[in-house]
């Protein structure tokens, strides 16, 4: 049984090398950057 709001994928946590992809890491977190600065600046 999983507990609540854990998840198996991880692909940010780089501790894990199973789970860890550097490339999808640093794409997601441009992503999520251009994402957030597009959206939240007034």
């Amino acid at each position: 049984m999983r507990k609540r709001g854990l998840s198996r994928v991880s692909f940010n946590n780089d501790t894990s090398e199973a789970r860890y992809h550097k490339q999808a890491a640093e794409l997601a977190w441009a992503r999520t950057i251009a994402f957030l600065k597009e959206n939240l600046n007034p």
